[in-house]
C-alpha cells in the first residue's frame, strides 16, 4: 500500500509538472504573438531548464534574434539545429543570423557530411534504440523459424532474413550510440562576447593571435575553467576566456 502511495504522489507530481510546461509554453507563445519577447524568452528558458527539444530551442532563438540579440539566437538554433537537422526554418533563420555577424566564417557542411548528418540525426533517439530492440526481436524470431520449418525455401528466406534483421538491428545501436555522443558532445561554441582576442596561451599577458566577434561558431579544442582552447577553419588555434563562449 504505501508504494501504490508513492507511485500515485509520484504520477500527481508528473502530471502537475507537465501541466506547469504546458502551461508555461501557451503563455510564452500568446507573449511573442503580442511581440512581448522578454517575456516569452522569460518562459522559453524556465522551460528548458527542465525539458529540451528542437522545437522550444527554435522558439528560443527566435525570441532572441526579435531582441536583437544574434549571438544567443545563434547559440540555439544551433541547439536546435543538432536536434533536428534536417529542418529548413531552422536553417534558413540561422542563416539570417549569420548574415548579421561580423566575421564571416564558414564550416563545411555540405556533401557526404551534411547527408550523413540528415540520415543520422533526423531521427529522434528513441527511433534508433527502439527500432533496434524491434529488429533484434524480428532476427531472434526468424532463426527460430529458419530451425523449426522444414521446408528448404522457407529455411534459407528465414535464415537471410534474419541475418539482415540483426544487421539491421546492430546499425540501429551503433546510429543510437552515434547520436548520443553528438548531442552531448561539447567541442562546438559560439561567441558571446562583443570582441575577444584568441591568445596564444591560456594566459592575459600572452599574445594576441586573432580576433573573433559575437555570434562565431568555433571549434572547442580544450575546455578548462577559465581559458577554452579553440579552433577556426582557416587552422588557427588560439586561448579564450570561458565567459566569453557557451558551448552548444
Amino acid at each position: 500500500m504505501r508504494y501504490q502511495v508513492v507511485i500515485l504522489l509520484l504520477l500527481t507530481y508528473l502530471q502537475g509538472f507537465a501541466a506547469e510546461g504546458t502551461a508555461l509554453l501557451q503563455e510564452g507563445n500568446q507573449a511573442y504573438e503580442e511581440a512581448n519577447y522578454e517575456m516569452a524568452l522569460e518562459h522559453y528558458l524556465t522551460i528548458a531548464e527542465t525539458y529540451e527539444s528542437s522545437a522550444l530551442y527554435y522558439n528560443i532563438g527566435n525570441a532572441y534574434y526579435k531582441l536583437s540579440d544574434v549571438p544567443h539566437a545563434i547559440l540555439y538554433y544551433e541547439r536546435a539545429l543538432r536536434l533536428n537537422p534536417a529542418n529548413e526554418d531552422i536553417k534558413a533563420n540561422l542563416a539570417l543570423a549569420y548574415k548579421r555577424t561580423i566575421d564571416k566564417i564558414e564550416w563545411d557542411t555540405e556533401g557526404f557530411t551534411e547527408w550523413w548528418n540528415i540520415f543520422l540525426y533526423g531521427k529522434p533517439l528513441t527511433f534508433w534504440s527502439n527500432n533496434s530492440l524491434w529488429l533484434m526481436l524480428m532476427g531472434f524470431m526468424l532463426f527460430t523459424l529458419f530451425i523449426l520449418a522444414k521446408k528448404k525455401l522457407v529455411r534459407q528466406l528465414s535464415f537471410f532474413a534474419g541475418l539482415i534483421a540483426v544487421g539491421c538491428s546492430i546499425l540501429a545501436v551503433f546510429a543510437a550510440r552515434a547520436q548520443q555522443s553528438y548531442i552531448t558532445n561539447e567541442n562546438e561554441a559560439v561567441i558571446v562576447a562583443l570582441t575577444v582576442n584568441a591568445k596564444g596561451a591560456p594566459s592575459t599577458d600572452a599574445t594576441n593571435v586573432f580576433v573573433l566577434h559575437e555570434g562565431t561558431k568555433v571549434m572547442v579544442k580544450e575546455a578548462g575553467d577559465q581559458w577554452y582552447e579553440i579552433t577556426i577553419p582557416n587552422g588557427s588555434v588560439g586561448w579564450v576566456k570561458s565567459e566569453t563562449l557557451e558551448v552548444i
